[in-house]
């Protein structure tokens, strides 16, 4: 469950939502964010699918890197044109 945490949590600073956000979207105090990524709540699957949800990537796509990166196949999943793919399924490209 770490390893899902570091990428949720990656995924919601690459976002363009603040945790205030998130948390308001979520129906969560403020701060319950930033008390689950510090591991202080257990992280239960229905909050992966609902951050998800909420930050607009699908689950199967946000799974799929966390399983490529893993295994350290090549550096993390890649498109067709060799671009490494974040977890939220844009390009590394525009860095």
């Amino acid at each position: 469950m770490r390893r899902i945490r570091e990428a949720l949590r990656g995924a919601v600073r690459q976002s363009a939502l603040g945790y205030a956000r998130i948390e308001q979207e979520l129906g969560v105090p403020p701060g319950s964010l930033k008390l689950l990524f510090a591991g202080k709540i257990d992280l239960r699957v229905a909050h992966v699918f609902r951050i998800l949800r909420i930050l607009g990537i699908e689950p199967w796509n946000f799974f799929l890197w966390l399983l490529v990166t893993e295994r350290g196949e090549g550096q993390g999943a890649r498109q067709a044109s060799g671009r490494p793919v974040r977890p939220n399924g844009t390009s590394e490209a525009g860095r």
